[in-house]
């Protein structure tokens, strides 16, 4: 692998890694925000 071919792939694995990051932070913030509704309706 050549200098700018393994730029590129690490390029491209931080923004993958990033992206899931993101994405699993919101699923557990939706999760925590149902769980919030769920006590207020339910006191």
């Amino acid at each position: 692998m050549t200098g700018p071919e393994a730029l590129k792939a690490a390029y491209i694995v931080t923004w993958v890694v990033l992206l899931g990051y993101l994405g699993t932070l919101l699923g557990r913030f939706r999760k925590v925000r149902e769980e919030m509704k769920d006590l207020k309706r339910n006191p």
